[in-house]
């Protein structure tokens, strides 16, 4: 109710250029069901616009950070923090000890409220929280709302000048406030109540808490690495899933962008496969991995209906039917067991369950031979599509610019920022800001030469559908997936597509008769109802395609470390010593997006959001410690820590890359 009513007077009254950005912790989430009645209540004081687009975004109550673009309106939104307030706060980044040296030059609004404790951040002042709307209960009967440390958190979130207003006057909340950081005031409350508290956060150095619970000042969005220039212009090189992605956020910020490909189309590379699967991870714990791909999948359903909204956008054909992730090996039957007993306080909230081989047929129109998760929210999507509808969007702000059949050689420094030749040295564009898209030529540059990628080749093929083979209502996902039937690019069909090999060591680019023999026999092994399908694997049509990974399968987001500055770093002194591990150095201006592998669609969105956000210097919707796994120079600290180790005499072992299913 706060976050409809704020939209409504954020339309009112802000500026063309100001964005809206509002954050809500809540331990005890809302089901939709209830959030629909409560919403009811409030007939007249929400409009019923904004009442249908909340509803038509609300994730299931799955702890952690939801990052959610409000469908009607680009320059909002929502981010749910499902979780214990304190906890939730304090798992945020710390924003940078100052702004940025050339701020933007439109204003950013964001606003965040934890059980009706909220903050509004903007970029105009600095990122962090330019208000706190705070719980309205008294002390006594919500004691665990008004911790003291809790408003440590709120004060070193907060931005210089950051406002809060509650309707408590209790004592030991003004104390509490005064201590943290705040001037506090009593003024004349609302209603019944005779007083109520507010003020502002003085102009001090943001408080810290301990560095376990934040990335180190030195990764934060720094001068270096988060200036704008007042230009606002940046050049994306790749125009596949994630350079769409982050041309649309960078552009929904106000900057001029400029997207460079270098094949004759968009989606050319792996996001040109026909159809994909949305659908998060599954693993025993909550990992990195399924935290994100969990939080990709509901930013990219909240995208899909902002790109629906728009009028001259053709509506984007989705499955909506789930998804099953089947249990063909009993390592997995155990793993999915688990993940769906932890993903859920209640199993009939949404989201997982885990369902038995006859349920998993019922579900899907087919025979299979094992049990298995069925996401409900998963769904099947055609990525040219995606990145098709993207640049659409982007292109209604006019601050989009296209170049195809254009090829990048050379990255240089230059007074202006970054300049980018082609193939006879000659000059194609430069800005402040360049963002590297482009899957593996990521290491064709050499200030990100260095960088642990890898191509892995991937074929998928359609088979026709008929009336021998079953009517596939969900999409199944194995060693392999295959998705409903829908209609080809070429409008025949329909035809189920089933993916994917995984090859390392195989650089062809030709589609093989054998791998389409492969993916028919895995499919068969186990949906028996396939193995009807035995047209001749040379007839069926099909796509090669290589997929961009990294040593540990996650992406890389973020912006590129200065490794001469690193090296400086490592060097050992004469006591043989080097500087401490958690030392970042990042060079101006520059960001890698890439590494998305067999997850584009989950990663693209949500990734694109959070380079934006750094690039501009907002504050960074998404937990420290999944920052820090996705930030580029991961593998640099993770050398220096076993270099540390190796002089101190520990040895440390290297992690396991994360699964790719």
């Amino acid at each position: 109710m706060n976050f409809c009513a704020t939209v409504q007077a954020f339309r009112r009254h802000a500026p063309p250029n100001a964005r809206l950005r509002f954050y809500s912790c809540e331990q005890h989430p809302l089901r939709r069901d209830d959030l629909v009645r409560a919403l009811t209540h409030s007939a007249g004081e929400i409009a019923d616009a904004e009442i249908e687009a909340l509803l038509a975004i609300y994730p299931p109550e799955i702890s952690g950070v939801h990052v959610l673009p409000l469908p009607l309106q680009d320059r909002v939104q929502l981010i749910l923090l499902y979780g214990d307030a304190l906890e939730m706060l304090a798992a945020l980044p710390s924003p940078p000890s100052s702004p940025p040296s050339s701020p933007p030059s439109s204003p950013s609004r964001e606003h965040e409220n934890s059980d009706d404790e909220s903050k509004i951040s903007g970029t105009n002042c600095g990122p962090g929280i330019d208000a706190w709307f705070l719980d309205g209960f008294a002390p006594a009967r919500n004691p665990e709302m008004w911790r003291p440390e809790l408003w440590q958190e709120a004060a070193r979130l907060s931005a210089p000048g950051a406002t809060f207003a509650t309707y408590t006057a209790a004592g030991a909340v003004r104390r509490g406030l005064i201590a943290a950081g705040f001037e506090v005031e009593k003024v004349p409350g609302f209603g019944h109540k005779r007083e109520m508290l507010r003020g502002r956060m003085k102009a001090v150095q943001r408080q810290r808490t301990t560095p376990a619970r934040r990335l180190s000042d030195e990764q934060q969005p720094e001068e270096e690495s988060g200036a704008q220039s007042p230009a606002k212009q940046a050049i994306v090189v790749g125009a596949g899933l994630a350079g769409t992605a982050a041309a649309r956020s960078l552009v929904q910020r106000g900057y001029e962008v400029l997207l460079i490909e270098r094949e004759e189309t968009i989606a050319s590379g792996a996001s040109g496969n026909p159809l994909g699967i949305a659908a998060p991870a599954a693993t025993a714990a909550a990992t990195p991995l399924s935290r994100l791909t969990r939080a990709g999948l509901y930013y990219l359903r909240a995208t899909l209906a902002a790109l629906k909204n728009h009028a001259n956008i053709t509506s984007i054909e989705t499955s909506e039917q789930g998804a099953l992730l089947l249990a063909h090996t009993p390592e997995l039957e155990r793993r999915f067991a688990a993940f769906a007993e932890s993903a859920l306080p209640d199993p009939s909230g949404g989201f997982v369950r885990f369902v038995s081989a006859t349920e998993a047929a019922r579900l899907s129109g087919a025979q299979v031979a094992h049990p298995a998760l069925f996401f409900e929210d998963a769904f099947c999507l055609s990525p040219p599509d995606l990145c098709a509808a993207l640049l659409d969007a982007a292109k209604q702000e006019s601050r989009l610019r296209v170049l195809l059949s254009t090829e990048a050689i050379q990255l240089q420094a230059c007074a202006t920022g970054w300049r980018l030749l082609g193939v006879d040295g000659e000059l194609i564009a430069e800005a402040p800001v360049v963002v590297l898209a482009n899957g593996p030529d990521v290491l064709r540059f050499e200030p990100t030469a260095w960088m642990p990628l890898e191509s892995v080749r991937g074929q998928t093929c359609a088979l026709p559908a008929g009336p021998h083979l079953p009517e596939l209502k969900a999409a199944l996902c194995y060693d392999g997936y295959i998705t409903p039937p829908a209609k080809t690019a070429g409008g025949q069909g329909p035809h189920f597509q089933i993916g994917a090999t995984f090859e390392k060591w195989n650089a062809n680019p030709a589609v093989e008769p054998a791998q389409n023999h492969r993916l028919l026999e895995r499919l068969a092994a186990v949906a028996p109802d396939f193995r009807a399908a035995t047209p001749d694997p040379a007839t069926l049509a099909g796509r090669a395609a290589f997929r961009t990974a990294s040593r540990d399968r996650f992406p890389l987001i973020g912006p590129a470390p200065d490794t001469r500055r690193w090296a400086e770093h490592d060097r050992p002194r004469a006591d043989g010593k080097s500087g401490a591990p958690e030392f970042h150095a990042n060079l101006p201006g520059l960001f890698v997006f890439t590494a998305l592998g067999s997850r584009g669609l989950v990663f693209a969105g949500i990734g694109a959001e959070l380079l934006a956000s750094w690039i501009t210097g907002e504050a960074i919707p998404i937990e420290a410690d999944l920052l820090r796994e996705l930030s580029p120079d991961r593998f640099l600290r993770r050398a220096a820590r076993r270099a540390a180790g190796a002089r101190s005499g520990r040895v440390q072992k290297p992690r396991n890359p994360s699964p790719e299913n």
